[in-house]
């Protein structure tokens, strides 16, 4: 069947047999690659403590109104009564002669004039006729003059115009009180007539007047001007103008600030509501009147009750203990509970409470606090809470890991047409695969890339226009702040007009979101219209009115199939994107029609083949937009570890016959043996299978080439149980146990390493000699032996072990930690963590760590077979994203490499590669002294270009700091690190950012437009954001229960903070960044050159990293490592002058 739709492919059906050939052998490792993933992630069990939330609500009605104030001045007629504004007056006037005035009603005057009656003012000239009425006509000898009342009376007043504004005013006394900025210098119009007036800045009398003034302000702008708040209990006082703002307190909950109850500080718990939660309701009676720290006073409405049943049952995920705070860029554990279609089970040591199928509400999660609602599945779906002891249990979703098989196979047995190009990335490479192309330069009108002065933006545009000719790829290369998010809102507005549909992804929600914010702030909702996939709660707010469930509630008369068909623009992460109606609900029997034009996945340097596989079936053409100078996917070690105890690899025999080979268990181990004890110069008993002694055997007389000068003198003595019949040699000796029991143990004296066969151990362990310690006996300590040879490992000196900033001295330490070591580790993930650190390192060619971890490598794997394309291509599906294999080719492939010349794995040929590229050279994000490092380490100073604006762009009053890349030095001293916190470092970072708070209270951001600073807390390791966090709390005042990342102080402290490792704050920005360095001992993975670009490229307007500046810069004794990434930051930043290190906070 499947070779039906290769005919379709190609027009010859011996051409069809080799592409399906060839597709099949390409693809069928990817899907097992991600069978032993799914099989890994199935039996593994993610265990979550809790505790609840405090339970009862209390709402509050609040007392005082809030009013918006205005900018506001006091208007009056320049003139007073009976002054006109007169025209067509010639210079020669006749004083002599009278004014005749003819009225209204009939009424005629000759009034004699002084030269006081006329006067000019703004080039115009008024003339004062005290008559009562209206002037109908003027004669003033030969000349008849045009007449305009120059004034009015205060209580006449009905309106006020100026330059077309239309202004709200009150009376006060004999003047207008007039809301906004009247201009003194030009006519208003007052009912209509054109009039001179005097204004003044308004005297606000409020004295006496009980109000709360709202502090800190919250800062509103328009027409460039600040206005303020004001709360009352009751109505404005008379002359103060301003507007009552009946919904303040859903949208600035965080004005109102804390309460002091009985049972201490609370904060609102959600602040939208005016709701918050207590344990003791009693002390908050319904009625009850209570006020605010800040002064607001409130009255209690619903004291001691839920307003909703679910409130009672929400509780707090907390990590266990012991969980994983080494992670750099792992997820927290916590965040598989939010995974959809998970099943919880309670773990609890109550049999008789049984086992309960537990279900998350979905209404009621929360995942950026960590707080779900349970509700029993075996009790009609009811809330429920679990018991104090008990904890909660789920098993990984392996949706997305199956979604990625099933676009494999879709692809493998039913590629349609529009797959051609996905296919062609598994064919052979050769010339011409990929066809040169032109870029399209019938664009007529640009949407937002429309300054074509501005640097970069040329670039900008030849890529829409490669993009909108490709007839397959595109590909963005862009380095931080360079504008591809700008670049990609053009290319959707273009491809929007031409009538195409979208499919747009992202690795992060923020990449996502970050453009429908843009196509809604340049009002081009009109052209597109979007839908985004994924779940409410990690949406930001201001476009969650596009999320599909959303937009389904409010067409209830459309299904949400016809909303995707009406769509041209489908947005969500390439993880979130499978909950796709279409994706999620294709049968596997149906092939994946190509719906979409195009698909364009943001962040592509962070999504691997596999993953890019599940959209791109989808469409039609691709591009793909990102820096593969920055982070590379993010695949967790188990699922290398998982892949690696299961590696196989393809042999073939004299006759061209192909077989499958698995690396046996019992090989694994004992590769894992031999790098763990060479050179073998302890004395050491190891019982061991009889198969894995074999291995063994046969991998030390593999390395004989190799390792044969440290192993000339080492003899091996084998002890099986029965039938030793193998030749000795020069460095094996053989028994059984009968001859040992025969003939004493007083031979094995002579060895250096005994290999005994685990059932052989227990009959001969009396009799081992007593220089020999035993690793791999859990019971060894307490017997008889271990007796004897810690009597004997006193008086001597012969064991030590050093490795990795170990020393170890004496039997006993030795043997302990060669004990835990293969309790607690195995072959697959001493090679997986090493694979990972040398990818991580591969831009740093033959440096020493980078060599270091290939030699590691290169002691772990066997000798007895050659298992390096099998690890090459563990490497390849995990590691690499899609984007560098198509950009750059996979590491250690050249393109002469005939048997594995693919595209997918070579990438794309230059010339291929130049028709479909673009690299985006400028930046517009970072002040120069940020730029300026990154740029020389990272981009060989031909891309991260300053632009000649951003300088000026970011000016700034905070004159904190000296430079904007400055380094805050914490001594080596002050303390020791906890795991991976430091406390000195967070203490100083929270120092750092009260300072900068008390500046952003009195300094809007003039580049925001409600004047808000972002700040970004970042640090490499999880257990410093833990502890970070915890300092976050006590500054902002939040409440201490909050587990997130986002701190919300926009109109408390005219401030937004995000706290996150630097991995998952790829793609985001922040005016001022603070950059925990944590270590002050060794390096770990700080030494990656993709991470370190990500960690000082987040900053706007300042960046200052906070840290051991001394051991970084390689001063504080022996260097073991080779960063010169980290050692050029540490030097070439300037040291923060007056940082030190005060009490903590």
């Amino acid at each position: 069947m499947s070779m039906l739709y290769y005919r379709e492919q190609v027009e010859h059906e011996d051409a069809a047999q080799k592409m399906q050939s060839h597709v099949f052998r390409s693809l069928s490792p990817f899907y097992g690659f991600l069978n032993n993933a799914i099989s890994s992630y199935k039996q593994r069990e993610i265990i979550a403590d809790w505790k609840r939330v405090p339970d009862i609500f209390v709402k509050l009605e609040p007392l005082h109104k809030v009013y918006l104030l205005k900018n506001a001045c006091t208007v009056k007629p320049a003139f007073e009564a009976h002054w006109y504004l007169v025209k067509e007056l010639s210079e020669d006037i006749e004083w002599e002669e009278p004014l005749k005035v003819m009225m209204d009603d009939g009424a005629k005057h000759e009034i004699k004039l002084k030269k006081e009656d006329l006067i000019e003012r703004g080039g115009e000239k008024y003339v004062k006729i005290p008559l009562e009425g209206r002037i109908k006509k003027l004669v003033w000898g030969f000349e008849k003059p045009k007449v305009t009342a120059a004034w009015i009376e205060v209580d006449a007043v009905e309106s006020i115009v100026q330059n077309g504004l239309e202004f709200k005013f009150c009376v006060q006394g004999s003047d207008l009180v007039v809301e906004g900025d009247v201009d003194p210098g030009k006519m208003v119009q007052v009912n209509g007539l054109s009039i001179p007036v005097i204004v003044n800045a308004s005297s606000l009398d409020i004295d006496g007047f009980k109000y709360v003034e709202v502090k800190p302000k919250v800062v509103i702008k328009e027409n460039e001007k600040r206005w303020r708040l004001f709360a009352c209990e009751g109505t404005l006082p008379n002359g103060v103008i301003g507007e009552e703002i009946p919904d303040f307190w859903k949208n600035y909950p965080s004005e109102i600030g804390r309460f002091l109850l009985g049972e201490g500080k609370i904060s609102l718990e959600e602040g939208k509501s005016l709701k918050f939660r207590v344990s003791k309701p009693d002390i908050l009676a319904s009625g009850k009147i209570i006020e605010s720290e800040l002064g607001f006073r409130f009255r209690v409405k619903a004291g001691g009750r839920a307003e909703n049943r679910a409130d009672e049952y929400w509780i707090q995920l907390i990590e266990a203990k012991g969980g994983d705070e080494e992670g750099f860029m792992a997820q927290s554990p916590l965040d598989y509970f939010f995974d959809e279609d998970v099943s919880v089970v309670l773990e609890t040591k109550n049999s008789a409470r049984g086992k309960f199928k537990l279900e998350i509400d979905r209404r009621y999660r929360n995942f950026e606090e960590k707080k779900i609602v349970l509700r029993n599945k075996d009790d009609q779906g009811r809330f429920f809470l679990p018991r104090e002891g008990e904890r909660l249990q789920v098993k990984v979703n392996t949706h997305n890991l199956r979604m990625q098989q099933q676009a494999i196979r879709a692809l493998e047995r039913q590629p349609l047409p529009a797959h051609n190009s996905l296919l062609k990335l598994l064919m052979p490479y050769k010339a011409n695969l990929w066809p040169d192309f032109e870029p399209d330069s019938s664009i007529q009108e640009w949407f937002v890339l429309t300054q074509g002065d501005r640097k970069g933006t040329d670039e900008q545009r030849l890529f829409v226009e490669k993009a909108m000719a490709t007839p397959d790829f595109a590909i963005l290369e862009g380095p931080p702040g360079s504008g591809k998010t700008t670049a990609i809102l053009e290319l959707i507005l273009q491809l929007t007009l031409q009538g195409k549909k979208i499919l747009f992804c992202g690795s992060t929600h923020v990449a996502i979101d970050n453009v429908l914010e843009r196509l809604q702030e340049k009002k081009l909702l009109a052209r597109v219209l979007p839908i985004r996939i994924g779940p409410l709660g990690r949406i930001q707010d201001n476009v969650q009115e596009f999320q599909l469930e959303k937009q389904a509630k409010a067409n209830p008369n459309i299904s949400e199939a016809l909303l995707l068909e009406a769509s041209n623009l489908v947005c969500g992460t390439t993880i979130g994107i499978l909950q796709h109606p279409f994706f999620k609900q294709r049968p596997e029997e149906e092939p994946a029609k190509a719906r979409y034009d195009y698909l364009i996945i943001d962040e592509c340097s962070k999504t691997t083949f596999q993953e890019y596989l599940v959209p791109a079936i989808f469409a039609k053409k691709w591009i793909l937009v990102g820096d593969i100078k920055q982070l590379s996917p993010f695949t967790e070690r188990e699922v290398i570890v998982s892949n690696l105890k299961e590696l196989s690899f393809i042999e073939y025999n004299k006759s061209g016959k192909r077989k499958e080979v698995r690396l046996a268990p019992e090989l694994q181990k004992a590769c894992f043996i031999y790098q763990k004890l060479f050179p073998f110069h302890q004395r050491l008993i190891l019982p061991l299978n009889i198969k894995i002694i074999a291995q063994l055997i046969l991998e030390i007389k593999a390395r004989d080439a190799e390792d044969g000068a440290e192993l000339s003198d080492k003899i091996f003595g084998i002890i099986t149980q029965k039938n030793a019949t193998a030749h000795p040699d020069s460095n094996f000796r053989y028994w059984d146990t009968k001859s040992i029991k025969e003939k004493g143990a007083i031979e094995l004296s002579a060895c250096d390493v005994i290999l005994v066969e685990d059932k052989a151990y227990a009959e001969l362990s009396a009799l081992f000699p007593v220089n020999f310690a035993v690793v791999g006996d859990a019971n060894w300590g307490t017997s008889a032996h271990a007796f004897r040879f810690n009597c004997w490992d006193n008086f001597k000196d012969d064991y030590y072990y050093k490795d990795r900033g170990q020393s170890l001295k004496g039997g006993w330490e030795v043997t302990r930690h060669y004990n835990q070591y293969f309790k607690e580790k195995s072959w697959a993930e001493e090679i997986a963590w090493r694979l990972i650190r040398r990818y991580e390192l591969r831009s740093k060619g033959d440096k020493k760590t980078a060599r270091k971890y290939y030699k590691l490598i290169q002691k772990l794997k066997p000798r007895t077979m050659n298992i390096e394309e099998a690890l090459f291509r563990i490497e390849s599906f995990s590691l690499p994203s899609f984007l560098e294999g198509l950009q750059a080719g996979l590491p250690d492939r050249k393109r002469n490499d005939q048997k594995f010349a693919s595209t997918l794995t070579l990438g794309l040929g230059e010339s291929e590669l130049a028709c479909r590229h673009v690299k985006l050279t400028w930046q517009h994000r970072m002040h120069p002294d940020i730029s300026g490092l990154p740029r020389e380490l990272f981009y060989e100073g031909k891309a991260l270009r300053d632009s000649p604006l951003v300088e000026q762009d970011r000016e700034w009053a905070y004159s904190r700091y000296e430079k904007r890349r400055e380094w805050l030095h914490i001594t080596e001293q002050d303390h020791k690190l906890k795991g991976n916190r430091n406390e000195a470092e967070a203490s100083a970072l929270a120092r750092e950012l009260q300072h900068f708070l008390d500046f952003a209270q009195e300094n809007p951001n003039p580049n925001h437009p409600e004047g808000i600073w972002e700040v970004a807390v970042l640090a490499f390791y999880r257990g410093q954001e833990k502890l970070l966090r915890s300092k976050l709390i006590q500054v902002l005042k939040y409440k201490e229960s909050y587990a997130g990342g986002r701190f919300d102080c926009r109109q408390s402290l005219n401030i937004y903070v995000k706290l996150n490792t630097v991995d998952k704050f790829q793609g985001q920005e922040a005016d001022l960044v603070f950059l925990s360095m944590v270590q002050n001992k060794r390096i770990g993975f700080l030494d990656s050159p993709n991470r370190l670009n990500v960690a000082i490229t987040r900053a706007r307007y300042q960046l200052l990293i906070i840290g051991n500046q001394d051991f970084f810069a390689g001063k504080t004794g022996k260097r073991d490592y080779d960063a010169d990434d980290l050692i050029a930051l540490a030097i070439k930043t300037q040291r923060m002058k007056g940082g030190t290190n005060e009490s903590s906070i």
